[in-house]
């Protein structure tokens, strides 16, 4: 009897190196990719600065031009001499402020002076006031009241001027001397 042995079939070897040849090509190709990536980065670090540095070349040109224009226009002005009566001008236009600074101050306490005599020559506004700050109502009646005391005021005035007290009116009088208000858009 003859005893067989089982037969055991081997992979082609050119079948058995592709797993490790597809394993080394992912590995070239993943290396080869991160050069590439980094030596984007790279280029695009050293072209941030070379802007930079063209920049400060531009700018430091641009001052440099702006400075040569400058003394090109200081040199081309025409000099300036003092006077010597520079000095006596000078002082002669100190009185001169001086001077207009007193009128100014002069008229101004002039002009003070004749508002708080107005103030004073006038009780009816000053009670006025005084009723005003005693109040302790809200804004829109202090308002209100403010309006009415200003018209009531008013409305004597014109009575006194006129004699004729126009507040008592009833609103027929006022259509017949045509004084109603007209409420036709």
């Amino acid at each position: 009897m003859t005893s067989s042995s089982p037969v055991v079939k081997k992979a082609h070897p050119r079948l058995r190196n592709t797993s490790q040849d597809a394993d080394q090509q992912k590995r070239l190709s993943d290396e080869r990719r991160r050069r590439i990536f980094l030596g984007k980065v790279h280029q695009k670090g050293e072209d941030k600065k070379w802007d930079v540095r063209a920049e400060q070349i531009l700018r430091e040109e641009y001052i440099s031009s702006q400075r040569q224009w400058l003394e090109s226009q200081d040199r081309s002005a025409p000099p300036t001499l003092e006077q010597p009566g520079d000095e006596i001008m000078d002082v002669i236009d100190a009185k001169h402020a001086e001077e207009m600074i007193d009128q100014v101050i002069s008229q101004e306490t002039q002009e003070v002076e004749a508002l708080v005599a107005m103030l004073e020559d006038s009780p009816k506004e000053g009670t006025l006031r005084a009723d005003y700050s005693i109040r302790h109502e809200s804004d829109d009646e202090n308002f209100d009241s403010i309006f009415a005391e200003i018209l009531a005021t008013a409305s004597e005035d014109n009575a006194a001027q006129s004699g004729v007290w126009h507040m008592n009116a009833s609103p027929k009088e006022d259509e017949e001397h045509g004084e109603a208000m007209d409420t036709t858009g």
